[in-house]
C-alpha cells in the first residue's frame, strides 16, 4: 500500500461506513454513534464540555477546510448550502466557542444534516486524495486556497490573516491531510467517547 492510500484507509476509519469501509478496522463514527438519542447528542453533560453533536460539527468543519487547502476548488460547506441545512449560522469550525455558543449550536443543529455533512465532507476527503501522488505530498499547500479560505470565513471574524498565511507558508499537503483528516478526528473520538460515558450513565 502507498502513501496515499494509507492516508485515506486512516481517514475511512474516522468516517461512517456511508463513506466507505477500510480494509481491516471499524468506522468509528459508526461505532462511537450507535444506539444513541437526539438528546443524547444534544446534550452538555456538565459546564466546560461540548455535546457529541458540537464535536462532530467540530469535525467535519475542520476537515472540510483543511482539505480545502489541499485540494482548492470550494468548500463542501459552502457548495451545498449547509449552513442552513443544519442550521448554524456561523462558518468556522467553533474552536474558542464560549459555553453558551457550544449550547446553542447543540440545541438548533440538524442531526440529520450534520451526519449528511459530515459524510460529504469525508467523500470530499476521498476524492481529494485519489487525485494525489505520492510525491504530491511534499508539495506545499497553496497559499492561495489559504487565502480564500481566511476570506469565507472559514477560521473565524477574529482570525489573525497574516499569521495563518505565514504558518501555512511552510506546510505541505501531507501535513494538512495528517492532522486536518486524521489525527484532529482521532483525538476528538476520545472527547466522544468521555462524552458518551456521561449522558449514557442514567
Amino acid at each position: 500500500m502507498d502513501s496515499v492510500a494509507l492516508l485515506a484507509q486512516l481517514n475511512l476509519r474516522n468516517h461512517s461506513s456511508r463513506v466507505g469501509k477500510p480494509l481491516e478496522g471499524t468506522n468509528a463514527e459508526d461505532t462511537a454513534l450507535q444506539g444513541l438519542s437526539d438528546e443524547q447528542l444534544r446534550r452538555v453533560p456538565q459546564a466546560g464540555m461540548n455535546s457529541i453533536a458540537w464535536v462532530v460539527w467540530h469535525m467535519a468543519r475542520t476537515e472540510d477546510t483543511g482539505l480545502y487547502l489541499v485540494g482548492g476548488g470550494k468548500q463542501v460547506f459552502e457548495e451545498g448550502g449547509w449552513a442552513a441545512k443544519m442550521k448554524v449560522a456561523h462558518r468556522h469550525s467553533g474552536t474558542g466557542h464560549t459555553s453558551d455558543e457550544v449550547a446553542k449550536l447543540s440545541r438548533e443543529v440538524d442531526l440529520i444534516a450534520l451526519r449528511d455533512y459530515r459524510a460529504a465532507v469525508g467523500q470530499r476527503t476521498q476524492s481529494v486524495l485519489k487525485s494525489l501522488s505520492a510525491a504530491d505530498l511534499d508539495a506545499k499547500v497553496d497559499i492561495a486556497n489559504v487565502k480564500r479560505a481566511i476570506s469565507a470565513g472559514a477560521y473565524g471574524e477574529s482570525a489573525d490573516g497574516v499569521a495563518l498565511e505565514k504558518t501555512w507558508s511552510t506546510r505541505t499537503k501531507s501535513y494538512a491531510i495528517t492532522v486536518y483528516a486524521i489525527t484532529h478526528n482521532v483525538g476528538h473520538w476520545g472527547e466522544i467517547t468521555t462524552i458518551k460515558g456521561f449522558v449514557t450513565a442514567n
